[in-house]
């Protein structure tokens, strides 16, 4: 039978952190929602070793000599807007995982550094996940309507199953998110609240 594993997308000091480069580009007041979900994944990361799930945090870089972004014609929208995006530089505090992550982290979990926006893109990740035999994945983290769904869209598209709990993503823009969830649920995976997660798994795991 297929593993279960639990998929931590992004939940750097970046996107969590009051003192994060999310926070100083969009304002403190609309970063929150990211802030509010580490406490509920670090309860995930727990139920996942209880479950014996193997875990995977991805985590986002981007460089500064960067010459493929560099030749985009547009820039992002708060670079657009008049404002400064500088994130997750490799190399630096605002890249690494928040604190309570790296607390709770095992030599055995997958530290997964990546350049776009979803996690398999000219990653190692599939491979990994085949090789130990990992069919479903619960993906948490942030931001849901950027780099969480477009690595359940990749996902999907390579035949895993997808469960995502929603109290576990989070987004800057609440109309963002909940257009993304209503997305997933609908084409690419099943949205369900962080309480029936377990339960929504065996019950998948008998009706198969």
């Amino acid at each position: 039978m297929n593993r279960t594993a639990l998929l931590v997308v992004d939940v750097q000091n970046a996107f969590c952190h009051p003192e994060g480069s999310r926070a100083r580009a969009v304002g403190l007041s609309a970063a929150l929602p990211t802030f509010a979900i580490v406490p509920v994944i670090v309860e995930l990361v727990a139920t996942a070793r209880t479950e014996r799930w193997p875990v995977w945090f991805t985590m986002m870089e981007y460089w500064a000599d960067d010459v493929m972004a560099a030749r985009r014609r547009f820039p992002p929208a708060v670079e657009r807007l008049g404002g400064s995006l500088d994130v997750c530089r490799g190399g630096t505090w605002d890249a690494d995982l928040v604190d309570e992550l790296t607390a709770v982290c095992r030599p055995d979990d997958v530290l997964l550094p990546k350049h776009r926006s979803s996690a398999f893109y000219q990653t190692p990740l599939e491979q990994q996940l085949r090789m130990r035999n990992v069919g479903t994945l619960v993906v948490v983290g942030t931001t849901t309507s950027y780099c969480v769904e477009s690595t359940i869209r990749d996902a999907h598209a390579r035949d895993f199953d997808v469960v995502v709990p929603r109290e576990a993503v989070a987004d800057t823009d609440p109309a963002a998110q909940m257009a993304s969830l209503a997305s997933i649920d609908r084409f690419h995976g099943v949205v369900c609240s962080t309480i029936d997660l377990v339960q929504r798994l065996e019950g998948a795991r008998y009706d198969h």
